[in-house]
């Protein structure tokens, strides 16, 4: 996944980062949502000539640095809890897919992982005093990464205000926790909010990629999707049901015995429940995409490896159903890690490959949304190949590119116009990245 293609918003990212120009144009002249600062500010260190793997390189080294932060927080609660919690972050999916993408969530998710293992030793009285500091500097990093990174700021806020009131003698838990946390969650909020004064300032005024509202099924969906590829319970694109049937009636379970200590647990209930509950509650927009829910995934990550690793140092029947569960749960995510590496984000790199091979001197080729401009651009660019790109449903180009639903069936020939174009090649999308396409021909019968 890490070779393939630029998928479509991962090729915005790269065209507006050369557009700003340099580091201070990334934060006054993209004012796009697509824009994550430190994602934006990589690419145009790596230069016009970078390849996707160094593009993307950043991610790759985030998202294992994740695993290992994972691992250390699940660590403290025992050697079995690290090793779980190590395996289980290690494959993933979800974190697969985003810790192989030129964006900014794998970094947003390791600045909060890293702020979770620095509230979690204080409050275990490990930390000599607040970490007030690191927190601070680890909410800039992450906002500066991605913006999901101020509600999961206030994430941990909640859990600290929970984990002090329910302990016996402890007064004043929510100035304490404010002290902790609140510059962190102030600076993390007034960083959003300059970004998008200045976005709304400029000429072209804050600028949104896509826009869903709300719906129930959307969100439900959503967080199904998100159980199964945070969990392996489930197959590729298939049976997403089986996550939530597993983990909820399991998780209530879990609750009832109490078998893990109250703080973590307090943990786990926050990160899991806290932005499905806010987007519901609130019914936001783009519900439907599970990346904005990724504080869920590090919540689930931790619980299960814990939950795990509390029945595997019990007796022998309770160890054997615990390590049936990781096996399923590493077998799955493993299945579905490979479905995602052969779709590749629907191999975006072969729409130029193709077109190149049928038109080897050059040709025209005519997309209907604005959306694969951007890849097609970077594509030819990097082969050295002279392709003209027009955004309409007429005229009579050489070639078509046609995005298409996840579902939606990809047509043998189509008409333009009065212009018949033939199918040459095309690929559906599996998983959280890529758009599926279908590639036409402009027919030479009669």
């Amino acid at each position: 996944m890490a070779r393939g293609g630029l998928w479509t918003d991962e090729a915005w990212s790269v065209v507006y980062a050369r557009e700003a120009g340099d580091a201070w144009g990334v934060i006054t002249r993209i004012n796009h949502d697509n824009n994550h600062h430190i994602n934006s500010w990589w690419i145009l260190l790596m230069g016009r000539s970078a390849t996707p793997f160094a593009l993307r390189s950043l991610s790759i080294a985030a998202g294992t640095a994740l695993i290992v932060v994972l691992g250390r927080i699940g660590l403290r609660r025992g050697p079995w809890a690290g090793v779980v919690t190590a395996a289980i972050a290690c494959v993933c999916p979800i974190l697969v897919v985003y810790g192989s993408e030129a964006r900014g969530y794998s970094c947003a998710m390791l600045a909060f992982a890293l702020m979770i293992a620095q509230v979690d030793a204080w409050l275990a009285g490990s930390a000599a005093s607040r970490p007030t500091v690191p927190l601070l500097v680890l909410a800039i990093f992450g906002t500066l990464s991605h913006l999901l990174m101020v509600p999961a700021t206030g994430l941990l806020l909640i859990w600290v205000v929970l984990v002090l009131r329910q302990r016996e003698g402890r007064v004043g838990a929510e100035r304490e926790a404010i002290l902790a946390l609140g510059p962190a969650l102030l600076v993390s909020a007034g960083l959003m909010a300059v970004i998008i004064m200045i976005a709304m300032a400029s000429p072209t005024g804050l600028r949104i990629g896509g826009y869903i509202p709300f719906t129930w099924t959307g969100f439900g969906g959503a967080l199904a999707q998100l159980l199964a590829y945070s969990s392996g319970l489930g197959m590729v694109d298939k049976g997403f049901w089986v996550a939530p049937v597993v983990l909820i009636p399991w998780f209530i379970f879990a609750w009832r015995k109490a078998k893990l200590p109250r703080a973590d647990h307090l943990l786990y209930t926050v990160l899991l429940f806290g932005m499905p509950i806010a987007v519901a509650l609130f019914e936001l927009g783009n519900a439907v995409f599970p990346r904005y829910y990724l504080p869920t995934t590090i919540g689930l990550i931790l619980w299960l490896s814990a939950e795990l690793a509390v029945h595997i140092t019990r007796g022998v029947r309770q160890r054997l159903l615990a390590l049936t569960g990781l096996l399923a749960i590493l077998t799955g995510s493993l299945a579905i890690d490979a479905g995602l590496l052969a779709n590749a984000r629907a191999h975006p790199e072969r729409v130029l490959a193709t077109v190149a091979q049928l038109a080897p001197g050059g040709t025209s080729l005519a997309i209907e949304t604005e959306g694969p401009k951007a890849y097609l651009t970077l594509s030819a660019e990097q082969r050295g190949y002279p392709l003209t790109i027009v955004q309409t449903r007429c005229g009579t180009p050489q070639f078509r590119l046609v995005e298409r639903k996840k579902d939606e069936v990809s047509l043998p020939t189509i008409m333009r116009c009065g212009q018949r174009y033939d199918r040459v090649d095309g690929s559906g999308v599996v998983g959280v990245s890529g758009v599926a396409w279908a590639l036409y021909q402009r027919s030479t019968a009669p």
